[in-house]
């Protein structure tokens, strides 16, 4: 039986390398020799606890690599083409799927969390899990194409149109991401908000037309300022907290939606609601992609209309695996991209 190196959490911050055995694939299965994957926050609740995962479990899911060789009913890839993989596993016979909805299914799941992932030399995938990368995109790159695609399923949802005005709560991947789409829309005024001064910075040189501290200045009444004292069109959160989606409930304007992005199980807690019914609010969630969202998302990046390159800041190898986590938790290390080579 062959074997593979692979990074195995069995309890929560309990993670090694280890030798497991090699995937095996079926007739419409892809094996994948993965080459990058990025540490993100799924990864990192998963890792410590916060996130509910069937352990034990090889924990990453958003990767690029090598297809290694492909099941015998394979016609789209063939081995030596290079691609990113799509992480999300759906059954495709219940009723979200069959309405289109895949990342709804319930039967469904996310590699590294309820089925085995990326920290390991080889993965197997379905056909469906893989899309072709052009020649100008590197794998540390591509692993940016799976977040890329669910912001721009979620631009989908709320419908931006031209001269929107957006406030984007959170300035960190996600966040930095959302302007740059939202630019490409043709929205403006762009305000971000965040603590960080330095990811400020940086999401005025992705777009932003206006920089706001949040805790060191009057947000609400700043964001009214530049919008002639209606709120803005749309608010974007980010950050999954629900402070921060209690002050885009408040910096929205009569009519306005907010994009509730950022992933959380926070309670609500003083929200009232009556501004929803009182401003007509509208709240919108997103969860994941769909198919339609993957090839969008590899063109933007490959054409650099989105700019991916000030997005990563890390890079180390799977050696470092345990490095990667704990750099990502500790506050005083500047990073907005994690990316474990191979």
């Amino acid at each position: 039986m062959f074997k593979i190196r692979a990074a195995v959490l069995r309890e929560p911050r309990k993670l090694s390398i280890e030798e497991v055995k090699k995937p095996v694939i079926g007739e419409y299965d892809v094996l994948v020799r993965v080459r990058a994957t990025a540490l993100c926050g799924t990864d990192v609740d998963i890792y410590n606890g916060k996130g509910k995962a069937r352990l034990p479990v090889i924990p990453g899911h958003e990767s690029a690599g090598e297809v290694e060789e492909v099941g015998s009913k394979v016609t789209s890839v063939k081995p030596g083409e290079r691609v990113v993989i799509d992480p999300t596993i759906a059954c495709g016979q219940c009723f979200w799927c069959k309405k289109g909805l895949r990342n709804l299914c319930p039967n469904g799941g996310l590699m590294g969390r309820e089925m085995n992932g990326t920290f390991a030399e080889y993965v197997s995938v379905p056909e469906s899990n893989v899309y072709k990368l052009p020649d100008g995109i590197s794998f540390e790159e591509a692993t940016i194409v799976n977040t890329l695609a669910t912001v721009l399923h979620s631009h989908r949802l709320v419908n931006v149109f031209p001269g929107d005005s957006i406030a984007v709560m959170g300035c960190g991947f996600t966040g930095l991401l959302h302007i740059q789409v939202a630019k490409l829309r043709g929205a403006r005024p762009i305000i971000a908000i965040t603590r960080s001064t330095w990811k400020l910075d940086l999401a005025g040189e992705l777009g932003a037309d206006v920089k706001l501290r949040s805790g060191y200045e009057d947000v609400v009444s700043r964001v009214k300022e530049i919008t002639e004292g209606r709120g803005v069109d749309l608010a974007i959160e980010t950050a999954g907290s629900a402070a921060t989606l209690k002050e885009c409930v408040e910096l929205i304007r009569p009519g306005g939606k907010i994009l509730a992005f950022g992933i959380s199980d926070e309670k609500a807690g003083d929200l009232s609601l009556f501004p929803f019914y009182y401003k007509q609010l509208s709240i919108i969630g997103s969860r994941a992609m769909l198919p339609e969202d993957w090839n969008p998302s590899i063109q933007l990046i490959a054409t650099r209309r989105i700019n991916v390159k000030p997005l990563i800041t890390h890079k180390v190898s799977f050696e470092e695996l345990q490095k990667a986590f704990d750099m990502f938790e500790d506050r005083n290390i500047k990073s907005i991209r994690i990316v474990v080579t191979q």
